[in-house]
């Protein structure tokens, strides 16, 4: 699925442009790379890898609602969603750690 975010004169839009893939498609190759991630040992196997597409998922969208919150300029928009990013990449090294204890992205 494709998103994008447009402003003009201080107002802005969230336009959905489709995508080559169904969302289904999308989501079974998001699970499916997860499961891939599970086995690796690179992301707790505890979790059905659903759970773990729809929680991110649900952060990611909790922001994308809320376009008022963040700067309008560009040059201060980029370091503002790279941060927001962080924090969901953050939460998911917490929440969801790989198996031999380090962080979801392999570190120890």
């Amino acid at each position: 699925m494709q998103i994008v975010y447009s402003s003009r004169r201080g107002s802005r839009e969230i336009d959905h442009l489709g995508s080559a893939h169904s969302d289904a498609e999308s989501v079974s190759s998001k699970v499916e790379q997860l499961r891939k991630a599970q086995e690796v040992g690179q992301l707790d196997p505890a979790w059905d890898p659903l759970d773990i597409l729809v929680f991110v998922n649900q952060m990611a969208m909790s922001w994308a609602a809320q376009p008022d919150l963040a700067p309008t300029a560009d040059e201060e928009r980029a370091p503002f969603m790279a941060a927001r990013r962080a924090v969901i990449v953050a939460a998911v090294r917490l929440l969801f750690p790989s198996a031999a204890g380090g962080t979801a992205d392999g570190a120890h």
